[in-house]
């Protein structure tokens, strides 16, 4: 070797010869290490996976329950937007009617008090005709601004009401990617 200019490399690992038996021996000693190291990761993994599950479970309970209150708020709100709708259509069947009423200006004038025979057109005028239309004025007014108001009440509720749908409808999905996940772990065991 020194011939070659070989050296002899120390590595101080010196162990004794061993026969074929305890050498083997020797291996097998090292794979049930290994092997025992391998189930204690697994183990570890089951143990984890077990949590998880417990986990996705409590998730899908939670989603569950959350789902049903979605549910239960928007059939509530379906309730009011349709008792809404409703007084709003009573309402436009009457700003209808006065509508009508007012186009067919014949009918008024069956509705104007008469005047007396020595009365003044000015006296007329200012102590019959403006009270009842300053009358019929705020009537309509009044209706209108029902109207307005049920109008408003209304597009509120629609929009809460497409609210909730949506909500429910994101619930729903993700209460079925819960059941999903579930099962695809509960299949891996």
């Amino acid at each position: 070797m020194e011939r070659y200019e070989i050296e002899w490399e120390q590595k101080g690992t010196h162990e004794e010869h061993l026969d074929v038996y305890n050498f083997k021996k020797k291996e097998r000693a090292k794979e049930v290490k290994e092997l025992e190291q391998k189930i204690e990761n697994l183990a570890a993994d089951v143990e984890a996976a077990e949590s998880d599950i417990k986990a996705l479970n409590q998730e899908k309970a939670d989603a569950e329950k959350a789902r049903d209150q979605v549910r239960e708020s928007k059939e509530q709100a379906e309730k009011e937007f349709k008792h809404m709708e409703k007084q709003r259509n009573q309402l436009q069947s009457i700003i209808n009617n006065i509508n009508k009423e007012l186009k067919n200006s014949g009918q008024i004038k069956l509705v104007l008090p008469e005047a007396g025979a020595l009365e003044l057109a000015s006296t007329y005028r200012n102590k019959k005709i403006k009270p009842l239309f300053a009358k019929i004025k705020n009537y309509v007014a009044g209706l209108v601004a029902k109207v307005i108001e049920l109008s408003r009440e209304t597009e509120k509720w629609r929009d809460k009401y497409q609210q909730l749908k949506k909500d429910y409808n994101d619930l729903e999905r993700i209460l079925m990617q819960c059941c999903m996940i579930i099962k695809i772990c509960q299949s891996s065991r």
